[in-house]
Order: C-alpha cells, then sequence, then structure tokens
C-alpha cells in the first residue's frame, strides 16, 4: 500500500490528509503541537468563497463565524471607498481553531493517522524518504524542504494580532487599513474583532502605532495581548518536489503578497499534491497570481504618493491588486491615471 507522512496541521497538511485518503493512500500525520493548542500561529480568519472548491464537501461548516458583504477601505487613515459586489470580498470570517478540527476529525473519520504533541526533526528527512512513498511538508516554513530545494526567495514580514471588543464596525463589513508599506484589519467574528497589522517594517512599533490608530479610530478595545507571527510575502519558491518529498502551503511560500490570504491556497494546494502533475498545476492554476502579487507589491512599495493611487484605482484595479492579476496595459493605464491626475 501507498504510504504518506505529513509534517503540519495546518489547512495545508489537513487538507493533505483527506485527499490522500481519498486516494487510498495510508496516511500519517504529525504535529509538534497538542491538539487544544493547534492552531499556534496568529491570524486574520478570514476565507473568500473561492476556498469552497478546494475545501471536502462533507466537512461541517460550523467554523463560519460571519458572512462578509462589502468592505471599507482606508489609506493613511482616509476613507477611500467601499467595496460591493467583489467575489474576493464575498466571503466568511471563521473559528479557525473550529476550522482545523472540523477537517482533522474528517481525516481521522477517513483512516488518517493523527499525531500531535510529536515533533519530527528534519535530521531525519533521508529516512522518512525511504521510509515513506510520499513526505508532505506542511511546516509553515518548509523545516524539511529547505535542505534540497530553494528557498532563496522566500521572503517574510512581521504581524501582530489581538482580539477587541466594540459595535463600531457592522457584522457583514471588514475593515481594510492601508499603510505605505502595509495595512492593518478589523474582521467582525461573532462578539469580538479579529483585529492586526503586516507590513514591511524592520521596527515592530510601527506595527503597534498602526494598531493603536485603528483602536482609536474605531474605539475598540483589546481583550487580550498582541501575539507576533510572521507570513511569506515572496511568492512560491520555484520547485516544490524533490524526488518524493512535496512541499505545500505557506512551507512553500504560498501566500497572496499583497494581501497575506494564504488558507485558501494551503488547501488547495493539499488537494493536489498526490497528483503526477503536482507542480504543473499548481503553477497553472494558482502559482502565476501568487508571483505577479509579488511584482505588484515590490512596485506598489517604490510609489510614493499611496494615497493618491489609493483614490484614483477602480473597483476592477483593486480586484487586481488582491488577486495578483494584472497585465502591462492595465498598469501602464493606472500609471498613466497616476501621473496626469
Amino acid at each position: 500500500m501507498v504510504k504518506a507522512i505529513i509534517i503540519g496541521s495546518g489547512p495545508a497538511g489537513l487538507s493533505a490528509a483527506y485527499y490522500g485518503r481519498l486516494l487510498d493512500i495510508k496516511v500519517e500525520l504529525y504535529e509538534s503541537a497538542s491538539f487544544d493548542e493547534n492552531p499556534l500561529k496568529p491570524c486574520g480568519e478570514a476565507i473568500p468563497k473561492f476556498i469552497f472548491d478546494y475545501l471536502p464537501r462533507e466537512m461541517e461548516r460550523d467554523y463560519i463565524l460571519n458572512y462578509i458583504k462589502r468592505a471599507y477601505f482606508y489609506f493613511n487613515g482616509e476613507m477611500i471607498r467601499e467595496f460591493k459586489n467583489m467575489p474576493l470580498i464575498d466571503g466568511y470570517i471563521i473559528d479557525k481553531k473550529k476550522f482545523l478540527s472540523n477537517m482533522a476529525e474528517l481525516a481521522k473519520s477517513m483512516g488518517v493517522k493523527l499525531i500531535w504533541s510529536k515533533f519530527v526533526h528534519p535530521n531525519k528527512v533521508m529516512d522518512l524518504m525511504s521510509e515513506y512513498d510520499y513526505v508532505i511538508d506542511a511546516t509553515g516554513k518548509g523545516a524539511f524542504a529547505r535542505r534540497f530545494l530553494d528557498y532563496s526567495n522566500y521572503k517574510t514580514i512581521p504581524v501582530l494580532q489581538a482580539y477587541a471588543k466594540g459595535n463600531s464596525v457592522p457584522e457583514d463589513t471588514i475593515v481594510l487599513w492601508g499603510v505605505d508599506k502595509g495595512y492593518a484589519w478589523v474582521f467582525p467574528r461573532g462578539d469580538l474583532y479579529n483585529i492586526g497589522v503586516g507590513g514591511v517594517y524592520d521596527n515592530p512599533n510601527i506595527l503597534r502605532k498602526i494598531i493603536n490608530e485603528v483602536l482609536i479610530h474605531f474605539n475598540l478595545k483589546l481583550v487580550n495581548d498582541l501575539r507576533g507571527a510572521s507570513v511569506s510575502i515572496g511568492g512560491p519558491i520555484k520547485k516544490l518536489v524533490y524526488s518524493n518529498l512535496r512541499v505545500i502551503g505557506e512551507a512553500a511560500g504560498m501566500v497572496m503578497a499583497t494581501t497575506g490570504e494564504g488558507i485558501r491556497f494551503a488547501v488547495a494546494s493539499g488537494s493536489i499534491v498526490f497528483d503526477d502533475r503536482y507542480e504543473e498545476r499548481f503553477w497553472s492554476e494558482h502559482g502565476w497570481k501568487l508571483r505577479n502579487s509579488v511584482k505588484l507589491l515590490n512596485l506598489l512599495l517604490k510609489i510614493k504618493n499611496k494615497t493618491k493611487l489609493a483614490r484614483i484605482a477602480t473597483d476592477n484595479d483593486y480586484f487586481a491588486f488582491f488577486e495578483g492579476l494584472y497585465s502591462f496595459s492595465k498598469i501602464l493605464k493606472i500609471g498613466f491615471k497616476y501621473v496626469f491626475r
């Protein structure tokens, strides 16, 4: 029988476990954290409707906390516009712990062997590669894959996240608070708000200052301490496979650099990781957009008057920005408006 070991129980690892069992692969999944501790990493807990193309259909959806219809977009404290009827905004705020618990329970019911509180040392990678037909790195930073694959473009930025109380933002609305080198968010989740910030800043005090500005503006009060993490913004690594080792999710840099969205691409990569054409499928279906988002982010970081750009961009321009969709002609058109307005 074909055997697979998956290291990491985030959305990518659990997705791979589920789809591996659909292929009748014997799957073992190891996680260094306990079941109660999972997930360890802070997150905005937002998903677009697109993700249901990859999630198991029989998975319970009681992890959904809020249905989102619109977004308020600010830049440097100025209200720029309200987004409505944008496919990416049309989505959900989730309880990520419940989300992962549901995925884990479904995987377990299908015969996946889940081993919690067990650290698998990367030094054992060669032993694993000889013992299993597939070794799936879903560790978040590529602890195993780094030994064989090129991680030169893997880059992360700091992120702070916490929960807050208040009532100034409608429950069907998210807030995106743009700043010169990143953005903050306010996402309603039941009786709390998920609030956070990430950016290309070396000084974490700048992120704290931004969070404080958002709290004051929306009259919110933190109910727990800010938690720190990092998110990948360098785009997917060039190769995803070495021998029988495969890397998925954020461990491979599969995060939208312009927004920090990663859950959708983690689940999607897990759904196809056992395909013989895994790399080809990933790049044709998702990778090119993620790579585009890196180019867009680098371009935006060079623009001095970002508030002006935020005002003149259309909703379609924003959608292209959020989704890594662009063409030379689109950039030229926006650039012309930026220069001559």
